[in-house]
């Protein structure tokens, strides 16, 4: 019963701890951290940049300013876009099949939504990410 037991709360334990390690990353919204970077002082957007930097976010209004092809071997596309509320910049590669297809249906001033981890965030003011 003992050695049960044991076994019993091992595998509770090994099925616990992988759990834990299997959540997915949580998903920020990127319209607030574009906000914040526009009103922190320096030295706050200087540290919002580097935690948030590797970080899935999701952001959501962003207007288009330019279309442009990333990489013509893959077909993926470069979006240019401005976060209304910071005017920051958001730039992003599309690279998906089903995603590519909407954006070749996109033009100029027209309004995106996109998820996706932050790779680069300058602290300067309006930010570009």
């Amino acid at each position: 019963m003992n050695t049960t037991l044991r076994i019993f709360l091992l595998l509770a334990a090994l099925v616990i701890g992988m759990l834990r390690w299997a959540q997915a990353d949580a998903v920020r919204n990127g319209n607030e951290l574009a906000l914040n970077l526009t009103r922190w002082d320096a030295a706050k957007r200087t540290e919002l940049a580097k935690t948030r930097a590797g970080m899935l976010h999701t952001f959501r209004y962003l207007r288009i300013q330019n279309i442009s092809l990333a990489n013509p071997d893959t077909g993926a596309i470069t979006l240019t876009t401005i976060e209304p509320s910071s005017d920051a910049k958001v730039i992003f590669p599309v690279t998906t099949r089903i995603s590519l297809e909407l954006v070749r249906t996109l033009t100029t001033n027209d309004a995106v939504a996109v998820n996706g981890r932050v790779v680069k965030i300058s602290s300067s003011v309006p930010p570009t990410i």
